[in-house]
């Protein structure tokens, strides 16, 4: 006699659901449950629960920044690590710091890669645009 029982297959369970007419998240489930993987389906909820709980809070972010951030429309416009990196350079301008410093290389080096592979957005920093343009960076369909 075999140990081990063999699985059974969601396309089974699928298959029986014109009978049964369970939805898509019932059938799951049993999959899960006559197999044996409880654990597993539960650690599998926490991640994809983790996962909407950070989306959500980005998107939380990108609200409390059009409200409170002065560079907020950034967050509204740009995938995050864009956002943060537009709000970084107009930041170190706003603090009078000068963007042709060498320490700068890297971030310059990072628009010249990163800008023309965007649409301008409706607002941005007249400043850091200015300079970008000076740098010889434009963004996607801007005039050079």
């Amino acid at each position: 006699m075999n140990k081990f029982k063999q699985m059974t297959s969601l396309k089974q369970l699928v298959d029986m659901q014109s009978f049964n007419n369970k939805t898509d998240g019932e059938i799951i489930c049993d999959w899960f449950s006559i197999n044996g993987l409880e654990v597993e389906g539960i650690e599998m909820i926490s991640k994809i629960a983790k996962k909407k709980m950070e989306d959500d809070e980005w998107n939380l972010q990108k609200i409390r920044g059009n409200m409170t951030h002065p560079n907020g429309f950034y967050y509204s416009t740009y995938p995050k690590d864009i956002a943060i990196k537009f709000d970084y350079l107009t930041r170190c301008m706003q603090l009078g710091y000068d963007l042709n410093e060498s320490f700068f290389e890297k971030d310059i080096d990072w628009a010249r890669k990163i800008v023309p592979t965007l649409k301008k957005p409706q607002m941005f920093w007249r400043e850091l645009w200015d300079f970008l343009n000076q740098k010889g960076i434009y963004f996607k369909g801007e005039e050079k």
